[in-house]
């Protein structure tokens, strides 16, 4: 009889024995308030009936929040439900038959080069120290120098026309704040988003792929996005239930209910000429 590890069990009994068999053993009530996911869809995911959720992107979505509470790998969760629902295919564990013979071979093998000598290779002459330091203090110099007419041009131009630098007023939200997401960039965050009705987004750095932020918002949500990254792109489930802030001004909207939208660009000079058509 095999023991029940992550790798054949389902996504549901992951999650179930994961907030069954925790220390506080929570009931999903309690879950499903802090998280504002309804209870009947917590009891979905954990019985795998995922038909009696709505459309697959809330699925996922639902699933990496309960399972970032849970303490679970939310990555293994959300491929698992992928394998399930018939989206991606298993793939095979190739490391177990994996060939060593090379590994082998090399240990056998005499290594007949001299050593290297690496205080004599990477020696410095005493001119080369000499030049080395000089090089670092221009450098140092080049910094300080060109740190100084950046403030000093910014300093004079603070009451130039605006632009997209920094946050000139609040916005003027349409509904009550309800959660505040995102607080670590709220002091100077020039794109701010608030749900008007459900909805899931995903944050992502398009050169790394990294996931920045990804939650189901409820109305009321507000998402405090940071400042300075040139790469980042939007995912939203339902383009008509969030309104985006530029510099406290509504930027047009991203769609209607129920559209879905990937890719969205996240420049704020990009997200003041964003259409629906788009």
């Amino acid at each position: 009889m095999t023991s029940a590890t992550p790798n054949n069990l389902t996504a549901a009994e992951i999650l179930k024995n994961a907030r069954q068999k925790s220390k506080r053993n929570r009931e999903l009530g309690t879950i499903a308030k802090k998280l504002c996911i309804r209870e009947d869809f917590l009891e979905a995911l954990e019985a795998g009936n995922y038909s009696a959720l709505p459309e697959t992107v809330y699925v996922l979505g639902f699933a990496r929040n309960y399972a970032l509470e849970l303490g679970v790998d939310p990555e293994l969760i959300t491929s698992k439900i992928k394998q399930e629902m018939g989206f991606v295919e298993e793939i095979e564990d190739k490391t177990k038959d994996a060939d060593t013979t090379s590994d082998k071979t090399v240990c056998t093998v005499a290594d007949t080069r001299k050593p290297i000598d690496f205080k004599k290779k990477f020696a410095i002459s005493v001119n080369q120290k000499k030049w080395l330091v000089l090089g670092c203090v221009a450098f140092a110099l080049f910094l300080i120098v060109g740190g100084a007419i950046v403030m000093f041009s910014g300093s004079t131009n603070k009451n130039d026309e605006p632009g997209l630098i920094e946050v000139l007023s609040a916005p003027s939200y349409s509904k009550t704040i309800a959660t505040e997401y995102g607080n670590e960039n709220k002091s100077d965050a020039i794109v701010i988003m608030q749900a008007t009705s459900e909805t899931w987004i995903k944050i992502e750095d398009t050169k790394t792929r990294e996931v920045l932020f990804s939650r189901v918002l409820m109305p009321g949500d507000i998402y405090y996005a940071p400042k300075g990254n040139q790469n980042m792109s939007m995912t939203v489930g339902n383009a008509g239930g969030l309104d985006v802030f530029v510099n406290g001004k509504r930027a047009p909207a991203l769609g209607s209910d129920k559209v879905r939208r990937s890719q969205i660009n996240m420049n704020p000079e990009t997200l003041m000429i964003e259409t629906e058509q788009q």
